[in-house]
């Protein structure tokens, strides 16, 4: 869907489902974040006791990073459509690069802190631990307390993706690629992105695979007919995501999960993407279909969403730091510690918006 800008005569294209997408994912990190403190299978900054539900949810949430970085090369299609190649560069480093050094000074070290208390039992100061959070680099994911960008590797790893892949999105704008104009065919993208998973990654997040799916999002933005391909096939590619996730659970739970180079690693590798990739497909077609519409409270959520994004663990850690010594019952524990965190993160966003330099400092706009 599109129309046209009267007074510039420049084509503007509806892409309210792509807010409400981006919404949708940064809330579901709520749920996901916490669940992470309850699952089986990795450590994390708080451990209570692991959870079935929590585990499941994890390991059906395959899709949701990678959809944030289709949708980000989404926005960047649409960013260039009204941007010189010089402006957008500097929308990048304002919108990303400041946030992130800042989210980083400011809201990783009470994360961190609380980590360190949770796993040491530590009675050492939060000033104390400040030498410990900016000096200490053995483990990036901090789960122990010691450095990390936390959650905002999202927006580290964006702001490198679109420095590095301008050049590569401008040709792409004057291309069309055939693949993506058959319904059935596209599905094989899912082949290169396995394939650059075997590429090095850092703490297991790949920048390789998430380029990929950057310049994926700028491709299927830059044609309304692939959108409209994706809109009609939407079902078809929700049953493919379905398979795949039923294969990957019987993995999980009969022989495990299957890395490296060997013949399952690689069958299974392919499998996992597949499923990821169909899944991306789905969600674009559907909110397509279902979600091109402005409800009085999207324009707030959509400029509320990426401060949500920079707190929210933050809050999450330190929540459940307390919450866990007064209860052992998990639904209690999961819900309240949800939603503290998400009324916590809403009023900072609140507080931030109201002075120019808090503005300026988390990429809020006016």
């Amino acid at each position: 869907m599109n129309f046209q800008n009267k007074k510039t005569g420049d084509i503007i294209y509806e892409k309210k489902y792509i807010d409400w997408l981006r919404i949708i994912c940064i809330l579901y990190l709520l749920p996901f974040h916490t669940a992470r403190i309850f699952d089986a299978n990795e450590a994390n900054y708080i451990q209570g006791k692991s959870n079935a539900f929590c585990t499941t949810l994890i390991n059906s949430s395959l899709w949701f990073m990678p959809l944030m970085f289709l949708l980000a090369g989404m926005s960047c299609y649409f960013s260039l459509k009204k941007r010189s190649n010089k402006d957008y560069l500097k929308e990048r480093f304002l919108r990303l690069f400041i946030p992130l050094i800042f989210g980083i000074i400011i809201f990783l070290p009470p994360e961190g802190y609380f980590a360190y208390k949770f796993h040491s039992s530590s009675t050492l100061s939060f000033i104390a631990y400040l030498r410990k959070f900016f000096l200490v680099f053995s483990d990036l994911t901090g789960y122990h307390g010691s450095f990390t960008p936390g959650a905002l590797w999202f927006i580290l790893y964006l702001f490198i993706i679109s420095l590095i892949t301008l050049p590569i999105m401008k040709k792409l704008s004057t291309h069309n690629i055939r693949l993506f104009k058959a319904p059935f065919k596209i599905l094989l993208i899912c082949i290169p992105i396995t394939v650059a998973s075997a590429l090095p990654s850092i703490t297991g997040k790949n920048i390789f695979v998430y380029g990929i799916y950057v310049i994926l999002g700028f491709l299927m933005a830059s044609d309304d007919s692939i959108l409209g391909i994706l809109e009609n096939h939407k079902n078809f590619y929700l049953i493919c995501s379905i398979a795949g996730y039923i294969i990957i659970f019987i993995e999980i739970n009969s022989i495990g999960w299957q890395q490296g180079f060997s013949l399952l690693g690689i069958i299974f590798s392919l499998i996992y993407y597949f499923t990821i990739w169909a899944s991306l497909l789905t969600f674009i077609g559907y909110g397509k279909r279902y979600l091109n519409f402005e409800p009085s409270f999207l324009s707030y959520l959509s400029h509320a969403s990426f401060t949500i994004y920079i707190v929210h663990q933050t809050y999450i850690v330190i929540f459940a730091y307390f919450i866990l010594k007064l209860t052992k019952t998990f639904i209690f524990q999961y819900i309240v510690i949800i939603s503290l965190a998400l009324t916590s993160s809403l009023i900072t966003y609140e507080v931030l918006k109201r002075f120019k330099v808090f503005r300026f400092m988390f990429g809020i706009k006016s």
